[in-house]
């Protein structure tokens, strides 16, 4: 097929090549040439200089893929029939070949049949009609419409092909036997199967072969039946490539033997990596990665000596668990292991399962995350998947095993979420915190020896099986694709331990994840394979500070898969094009792992990325050590303002769902803050800060809905609340923004202003769209506040610094003067640029506008009360922060991918 890119130079001799003869040639007949198009001189011009090499012209008006969206042609001009009949009726009319054209159907057989009327008219002499809508693509794809394609061959005169549903030899004679159609045509099928139309007999009845070779001249010929040799296909596909003159390109040939051998691929994974690291025919030298390492030399003695010390280092910061720890997680998984064939057994019965039956059921536990990666210290939560058959729904996962966790002996506490983007149930037992997810596969049982490397498996699943299954892939595939796992192991902790002192750990505000930094890690362990701990964390931090993005970090080649699912692809999908910092997963199907990165936390995470360079450097040469790196974040000292939003509750487990989904959504108000004029960055801090309040009158429930929880407050126990009327217990959970704003424009004067009302306004809208919103049980509060003004819950014992009185700004102060303001002191004011004024009376006193216009009603008792704006300044001016030079262009294999 031609897209028509007119003016691009080499683009038709690099999708027609006619300088040895052989496209369009003798050999390559009948041939029939597809294009795509939406400009009717365009398209004869391109369609004249080929009609000389090809027997017919054809129009796709069926291709139904977000590219064509964006290109507008194929499918997506099935609304524009006048357009339609101009392309088609120019090329009839002045080329000397004839018109053709393949479309899909309408939602109604008479709209279809209509269209194909108009094809015909306008001059199309074959129609190929797909018997799919435009929307059935991917996961949605579904079965074709045979019986609409009927209609369509008894409506029209010239010869219809159909389209569609054709999988294996015996689908072509039952879908001309109801479609009426002449011919049939298959486009994925002949891919994966290019035996797919050849006859079924293959003898003479004298017991001679008669089957033909799929090219005559080629040494190997195949069974015509429906179960093919897919080597025997491969190879002989290679013959017809080494026999041509016309060079057919690397990523053709890759990406033809790929679908070939799927069905051997799919469990082979090893030979599929190898396949995916062919550069050439000389090129087959064995790495891990896209691109050749940067360096395979040994370690320096140097290197040696500093990883002994970072291994020290990660001892003395308690990042090992204990053997008895290890025991009792092990003790745990065990318990969980039998737990979960309890509850496929229970389930079984309940679907008339006999008791043979139901046992044989099954059900397995796959860990992932920190603890398969191997790298899990002693507070680190499991990660669990349970895979289960498929009469086990996902409601019975909430209902009946969430009931039997609450069940079993030494849980604390249990808590499901199963409308999450991948649903799950929290809980905690025997003091380890473990996060389950579900997979239920299209099988009738779980065997104990299942393993998760069949990309058949994810057939027939819906996407948050398919997610829930990533997780548990993705981790096998990059322990698999690291040339040393415990040198991967040590590297990963480190920066694991870092990227969390630094709150930079964190995908749903923003920043990366767990599953990113692993890939990030194994990514340069690729890079050089021979290196040790020490010399991978150095070159970690220079090689992601100079990363090149969005060039993605890909720690295989992109694979397609047996599903019509979603895999990355910027170039087909405007989504994964805006993504910032793209990180890919290497199991099937690859996802983005980074796609909430924002324009804010790409700044923060570069700037920590040169700060980390900067301090490994030092311990190379001596002059710091391992520690430096591991310093706490200085998150509640570097900005002047902050954002507080406070969700809160009257239940403790209603406060756990309530605000996950505050937290959920924080994201999307950093996003909106970023298009606020004057501000540089909204810094979303990592986690949120839970407190549980014993309040003794309704004011105090309203203050600690507010984020306001005085000293009396935070001290007064349950003991106290006894025999007081509106006493009550609110818990809440507090997240915090730090705001960045541009230096003052030299020559300015007076104050300045900072509206973000729209931002909070739209965010608090969103928060409350929570289907499970309940305004009466649950509040939303956004307020800016100063750094001063930040409690002291936020701050570690003794890292507070006295608040001191500020004085009362001077005047006339020359411009020559120093204002003493350092990013590393956010609690001085500037004097010269920050003069104070407050609102009138008879306006809203927030502090900045809207903040708290609007704010969500508290819990319970406060439904019916308004609660009260306060009262800060409205001019808002931050420290820079010292944001250095952009990224530099990585070069060489560090780039390249």
């Amino acid at each position: 097929m031609f897209y028509l890119n007119k003016g691009k130079k080499g683009h038709r001799d690099k999708f027609f090549d006619l300088s040895h003869g052989e496209e369009g040639g003798p050999a390559d007949r009948p041939l029939i040439i597809q294009f795509c198009a939406n400009d009717p001189e365009q398209l004869l011009e391109s369609a004249r200089v080929l009609q000389d090499h090809c027997d017919a012209i054809d129009l796709n008006l069926g291709c139904p893929q977000e590219i064509a969206r964006s290109g507008r042609y194929g499918a997506f001009l099935m609304d524009d029939w006048n357009l339609i009949y101009k392309l088609i009726n120019t090329l009839h009319r002045e080329l000397k070949v004839p018109v053709t054209a393949k479309f899909r159907v309408f939602p109604t057989a008479e709209k279809t049949v209509e269209y194909a009327r108009m094809l015909e008219r306008a001059g199309a002499q074959i129609l190929t009609c797909h018997g799919r809508l435009r929307e059935q693509r991917g996961q949605h794809t579904g079965l074709a419409d045979w019986a609409k394609i009927r209609a369509v061959k008894e409506a029209v005169s010239v010869p219809v092909f159909a389209n569609g549903n054709i999988l294996f030899h015996s689908d072509i004679e039952r879908c001309l036997a109801e479609t009426g159609a002449d011919a049939v045509m298959s486009a994925e099928g002949q891919l994966y199967d290019p035996a797919l139309f050849a006859s079924a007999s293959s003898s003479d009845g004298n017991g001679a072969d008669t089957r033909e070779r799929l090219v005559p001249g080629t040494k190997h010929t195949f069974d015509t039946g429906v179960h093919l040799a897919h080597a025997d296909l491969a190879l002989e596909y290679l013959e017809i490539v080494q026999g041509l003159q016309t060079p057919t390109s690397l990523s053709a040939v890759k990406g033809h033997l790929f679908k070939l051998l799927r069905p051997a691929l799919a469990r082979e994974t090893d030979l599929r990596d190898e396949l995916s690291s062919v550069r050439g025919p000389r090129s087959l030298e064995r790495y891990l990665g896209v691109t050749a390492p940067i360096s395979t030399a040994e370690s320096t003695e140097r290197e040696k000596e500093v990883t002994a010390t970072l291994m020290e280092e990660l001892r003395n910061q308690k990042t090992f668990e204990s053997v008895e720890e290890a025991r009792t997680r092990e003790s745990v998984l065990g318990h969980v292991a039998a737990l979960v064939k309890k509850f496929v057994y229970q389930v079984s019965l309940k679907r008339g399962l006999s008791e043979a039956a139901a046992i044989a059921a099954g059900g397995k536990i796959f860990t992932f995350g920190s603890y398969r990666l191997g790298v899990h210290g002693p507070a680190s939560d499991i990660d669990t998947l349970c895979v289960v058959p498929k009469h086990v729904s996902r409601e019975d996962f909430f209902d009946v095993f969430e009931g039997l966790l609450r069940e079993m002996e030494g849980v604390t506490e249990v808590s499901g979420v199963p409308e999450a983007y991948v649903p799950i149930i929290k809980t905690k037992i025997s003091g380890i915190p473990l996060d389950f997810l579900m997979a239920r596969l299209a099988l009738s049982s779980i065997p104990d020896d299942l393993s998760l490397k069949d990309d058949n498996l994810l057939r027939n699943l819906d996407e948050r099986c398919v997610r829930s299954l990533n997780g548990s892939r993705v981790n096998d595939e990059i322990l698999r694709l690291v040339p040393n796992v415990q040198v991967y192991r040590d590297s990963l902790r480190c920066i694991k331990l870092w990227a969390q002192r630094r709150a930079i750990y964190s995908n749903v505000n923003g920043f990366f994840g767990g599953v990113a930094w692993a890939i990030l890690v194994a990514r340069v362990c690729q890079l050089y394979p021979n290196a040790i701990a020490g010399a991978i964390v150095s070159r970690f931090f220079i090689i992601m500070y100079q990363w090149s993005w969005p060039q993605p970090v890909l720690l295989k080649q992109i694979e397609e898969g047996p599903l019509q699912v979603r895999v990355w692809n910027p170039k087909l999908y405007p989504a994964d094009r805006s993504h910032r910092m793209p990180i890919i997963t290497p199991a099937y199907p690859a996802m983005c792992a980074t796609h909430n990165v924002t324009a804010s936390t790409q700044m923060i995470v570069t700037e920590e990325f040169k700060k980390g360079a900067d301090i490994v450097d030092r311990v190379i040469v001596g002059t710091a050590s391992w520690s430096e790196l591991f310093a706490k974040h200085d998150f509640f000292h570097k900005y002047r303002y902050y954002l507080q939003v406070t969700a809160s509750t009257g239940e403790s487990e209603l406060q756990i769902k309530w605000a996950g989904t505050v937290e959920s959504r924080i994201r999307q108000l950093v996003m909106k803050l970023e298009y606020v004029d004057s501000l540089i960055l909204a810094h979303p801090f990592i986690k949120g800060f839970e407190q549980m309040s014993n309040c003794m009158s309704r004011e105090e429930v309203c203050q600690v809905a507010q984020g306001q929880i005085s000293d009396a407050i935070a001290k007064r126990t349950k003991a106290d609340l006894e025999g007081i009327e509106d006493a009550s217990t609110v818990y809440s959970t507090t997240f915090y923004i730090g705001l960045l704003v541009e230096p003052k424009p030299i020559g300015s004067v007076g104050p300045r202003k900072l509206d973000i009302s729209y931002p909070t306004t739209e965010f608090t809208k969103l928060v409350k769209m929570w289907e499970k919103y309940d305004e009466s049980q649950m509040g939303i509060f956004v307020r800016n506040i100063k750094s001063s003004a930040l409690p002291d819950h936020v701050f570690d014992e003794g890292e507070r610094q006295p608040r001191q009185a500020l004085k009362r700004p001077k005047t006339g102060k020359g411009p020559g003067k120093s204002n003493h303001t350092s990013p590393d002191m956010p609690n001085k004011k500037r004097r010269s640029e920050m003069p104070v004024t407050t609102a009138p009376k008879d306006e809203d006193e927030s502090g900045i506008p809207g903040l708290s216009l609007s704010p969500a009603p508290a819990p319970e008792s406060l439904k019916e009360r308004e609660l009260a704006s306060l009262p800060t300044e409205r001019i808002i001016k931050t420290p820079q922060l010292p944001l250095h030079d952009s990224p530099a262009l990585a070069t060489g294999a560090v780039a390249a991918q």
